[in-house]
């Protein structure tokens, strides 16, 4: 077992073990110190009492108070106050417990009080985020939450297409805003064109009118609605 301490630069262990991958440039820095077990391929590292183990590759920068990278296998474990922040192509933050990084396969799990940033407007949180960014796609579950300006979007589970702004929930759907109140068993929500497409037995209620339809289409900005299938509704006039 080898020990050292303060900061410790990727370059430099890339030429005292070997270590690298796809030709990517990975630096670190593990103000707190690290151990390296060459039988295992393992390297461990942590994070001082006022500064995180920092990782920066890419488009990205990994933080988190302890840090593990298995060699062999291109993995990266980091363990709390972890936090991802991706550049490009948008700039986006993920905070959780813990992360599990497949560098190669660019395939990332985050556990533990997931909170991402997805944009200014759009925050999702959950108990389990698993992020397959080479193909763009992600899925949250363990009590899944979209948070859009007063919007709260919850259900069993989200399945999202990061770059097209489509994020799929289903489940128990429920979608919440003030007087508003949706529920169905499937909500596509389509960040562009803001967006809420209803199947699966939709219901809106607003205050104490009701719909329900085959399909529901719920336009958040302009707050129109339009309806597909049997269609039944309650209106009742509010008193003005």
């Amino acid at each position: 077992m080898i020990k050292q301490h303060g900061i410790l630069v990727w370059a430099a262990l890339c030429i005292a073990t070997g270590i690298g991958w796809s030709g990517n440039q990975l630096e670190l820095s593990a103000p707190g110190g690290g151990e390296m077990d060459m039988g295992k391929n393992l390297m461990k590292y942590y994070a001082s009492a006022s500064k995180p183990v920092v990782v920066t590759w890419d488009n990205y920068i990994l933080e988190s108070d302890y840090l593990e990278y298995y060699r062999s296998q291109s993995v990266l474990n980091g363990k709390k106050r972890v936090k991802l922040v991706q550049s490009k192509p948008v700039l986006r933050t993920l905070k959780s417990g813990a992360i599990h990084l497949e560098l190669d396969r660019e395939f990332y799990t985050a556990t533990e009080d997931v909170s991402m940033l997805y944009d200014n407007q759009t925050t999702i949180t959950g108990g389990k985020l698993e992020w397959d960014q080479a193909r763009g796609t992600m899925k949250l579950s363990e009590k899944p939450l979209i948070i859009y300006q007063n919007w709260k979007i919850s259900g069993n589970l989200v399945e999202g297409q990061m770059e097209r702004g489509l994020f799929t929930v289903t489940g128990e759907v429920q979608a919440l805003n003030g007087e508003i109140n949706i529920r169905a068993g499937k909500l596509t929500f389509n960040r562009v064109t803001e967006e809420y497409f209803l199947e699966d037995h939709p219901v809106l209620v607003k205050g104490q009118s009701q719909l329900t339809a085959t399909e529901i289409i719920y336009n958040v900005k302009t707050q129109k609605v339009s309806a597909k299938g049997l269609v039944q509704s309650k209106m009742i006039k509010e008193k003005q």
